[in-house]
């Protein structure tokens, strides 16, 4: 019994593990995509009032 319970814990922490990870790749990306878009937009307003 002591096998199954070890290899259980194993297996949820695994799991839990992954999940951290997915989570943290989503927001991670999502961070960097609204920095990325930010900065297309303010060097459109840049070049606008600069050719005003």
């Amino acid at each position: 019994m002591d096998e199954s319970t070890s290899t259980s814990k194993l297996k949820k922490f695994k799991k839990y593990f992954f999940e951290f990870l997915m989570v943290f790749l989503a927001i991670t990306a999502g961070f960097f995509s609204e920095n990325i878009r930010e900065n297309f937009g303010e060097k459109d307003r840049e070049l606008d009032m600069y050719n005003q």
